[in-house]
């Protein structure tokens, strides 16, 4: 009898790890592409029984948590869209050995926090994040991520990045930090000085379109080392800001820059050294800055 309980409650523990292992949704609608063909998957708590999915679509339903292993062992999965469903939290390795895995789109939503081990490694080109109201990145939170171009950050309440951020990611091409709450003043100066964006863009050559776009945040002073190594970005977007000052150092190394925004900041003068560097950029947007009489008599702005 002692046995037979016993087996009895090996069986149901049993019976009770599998149900959490497969659960990954809560009898939801999901949209999948079985290469071209479109199917419609009703109340579904899993995706992990269709080995020869190519594309994942969720929008719209409730999923709070992307749990570890929700797309675990997909060898053909390529894209990933998961817009508009409330989601909150991210569990480390959701995307465990997805080696095809192309695009993951999870904007506007409620992330909060983007977390180690999460986006770690993966096969992505494009990384989508926008719109959830971020405000934690955690260190290597974006690591190795050997094929990653494009980076949405955008429309989030981001107010400093991690230093090592980009650990090992070096082949980014556009990076989008719009309508966040960035911000850099002088005080900084205390910390170390780095340079956030020189690792994510270091293997771009001059003749690829790059572009750093930091618009709509709260910037007021551009220091020295904020660009430093950044040798061949072609666009960076600056505008929409509240930036007063900028160090004359701070451009020095964009030498490939062929476009640069710094309209409606709060600029009242620019030295002639920043303006011999300025005029290297084949478009250079200085518009709605509140400018001296003096400064602005001198160059017809």
């Amino acid at each position: 009898m002692h046995i037979l309980i016993q087996l009895s409650f090996f069986v149901f523990g049993f019976s009770c790890v599998l149900t959490n292992e497969t659960q990954f949704f809560n009898y939801i609608t999901i949209k999948i592409y079985r290469g071209d063909v479109p199917i419609t998957l009703l109340r579904q708590e899993t995706v992990n029984t269709e080995p020869e999915v190519t594309e994942v679509i969720i929008e719209n339903e409730p999923i709070r948590v992307l749990k570890t292993g929700t797309f675990r062992n997909l060898a053909k999965l390529k894209y990933i869209r998961i817009r508009s469903s409330a989601l909150e939290r991210l569990e480390s390795f959701a995307f465990q050995n997805v080696t095809r895995l192309r695009t993951i789109d999870l904007s506007f939503n409620r992330i909060k926090e983007v977390p180690i081990n999460v986006f770690a490694n993966l096969t992505v080109s494009k990384l989508v994040l926008k719109g959830n109201g971020i405000d934690t990145i955690s260190i290597s939170a974006f690591y190795n991520l050997t094929y990653l171009r494009t980076l949405d950050l955008s429309s989030n309440n981001i107010m400093e990045m991690p230093m090592l951020m980009f650990d090992l990611t070096r082949n980014l091409r556009i990076l989008d930090l719009s309508f966040n709450r960035l911000n850099q003043y002088p005080s900084f100066a205390k910390r170390t000085p780095y340079s956030y964006f020189e690792e994510p863009f270091y293997n771009i050559n001059e003749f690829e379109p790059s572009t750093i776009d930091l618009s709509f945040n709260n910037f007021s002073y551009i220091t020295s080392y904020m660009f430093r190594g950044l040798s061949c970005i072609g666009e960076l977007k600056l505008n929409n800001n509240n930036v007063r000052k900028i160090d004359e150092r701070a451009f020095e190394d964009l030498r490939c820059l062929k476009s640069l925004d710094l309209e409606g900041n709060d600029l009242q003068e620019i030295s002639d050294r920043l303006l011999k560097v300025f005029a290297m950029a084949e478009t250079l947007n200085l518009a709605n800055n509140p400018w001296t009489n003096t400064f602005a008599c001198k160059y017809e702005l």
